[in-house]
């Protein structure tokens, strides 16, 4: 595997505020008198990677950003600054983006006008999708970063879940799954696009206790928005009008194929579904 660094960004590390070095995949040397942070570009680096410094340490107290002058030189400068060192870096000729951010949790207790520092807590991303540090870990570990259909499978996701939340507390379904559906953003192409449609499609299925088990590839293209994650993401709404007359229609005894094209689609029962006698139709338009 051939790994070549484009860009490392670095916001509240150590003695940088903020700084970007673009290496473009050449190699290249740091030069400066001493003190002048040379050492932490490759501490940002390898922090960014393995949550250790160049030396090994883990000390998280190391990553808070401190003056580089005056009488406070060396002491820390904001200990609610958000330290957050991002690098673009060309794998096997693919571009892949890594983030890892560090910041403290701070609490003003009852009976106290003071914040305390409660502990800290980090956030990981590839190619800007928030990701668990066990996750972050491996993908690191392995070069790779999401497939489309594991992309299709979070944007999904964090969508049901925002979307059920939203109606929980109150928001009629069809306005909590407009918002919900533009929390976040990633450029999606055509296969992420197509499976998060068919995600959409079998979810509100199993709002009617249907189980859709398959969508026909010419059905799904044809539902499916260009564009974004937004309007990808938001059309559950469309959709919902789209199917909804069709789903309430049908019987929950069988599982079944979503057929056809807007203004005809079908449900069709799965063992048999070129039969046009057991189709359960309706009138539909985007």
């Amino acid at each position: 595997m051939k790994m070549q660094l484009i860009s490392l960004t670095l916001e509240n590390f150590k003695c940088y505020e903020h700084m970007e070095f673009r290496f473009d995949g050449r190699n290249a040397s740091i030069f400066g008198a001493n003190g002048t942070g040379k050492s932490s570009v490759y501490d940002a680096f390898t922090w960014l990677l393995f949550g250790k410094d160049s030396k090994g340490s883990a000390k998280s107290e190391a990553l808070k950003p401190i003056f580089t002058s005056g009488e406070n030189e060396g002491k820390v400068k904001d200990s609610g600054a958000i330290t957050s060192v991002e690098a673009v870096l060309l794998v096997d000729g693919v571009e892949r983006k890594l983030k890892r951010t560090y910041y403290e949790l701070w609490s003003t207790k009852r009976g106290s006008a003071e914040k305390t520092r409660d502990g800290h807590s980090s956030d990981y991303f590839v190619d800007d999708v928030p990701c668990k540090k066990n996750e972050f870990a491996r993908r690191v570990k392995a070069g790779e970063a999401l497939t489309p259909a594991e992309l299709a499978e979070r944007l999904f996701r964090e969508n049901e879940e925002a979307r059920r939340a939203m109606v929980r507390l109150g928001v009629l379904p069809e306005i909590a799954g407009r918002f919900s559906g533009i929390i976040g953003f990633q450029p999606l192409d055509q296969e992420a696009r197509l499976a998060i449609t068919v995600k959409q499609i079998r979810a509100l299925g199993r709002e009617y206790n249907l189980d859709i088990v398959q969508v026909a590839p010419d059905t799904a293209q044809a539902l499916t928005p260009e564009g974004d994650a937004h309007s990808v993401r938001s059309s559950v709404c469309v959709l919902e009008g789209l199917l909804s007359p069709l789903l309430a229609a049908a019987s929950n005894q069988t599982a079944y194929c979503l057929a056809g094209l807007p203004g005809n689609l079908r449900l069709l029962p799965a063992y048999s579904q070129s039969s046009s006698t057991t189709a359960l139709a309706a009138s539909s338009s985007l």
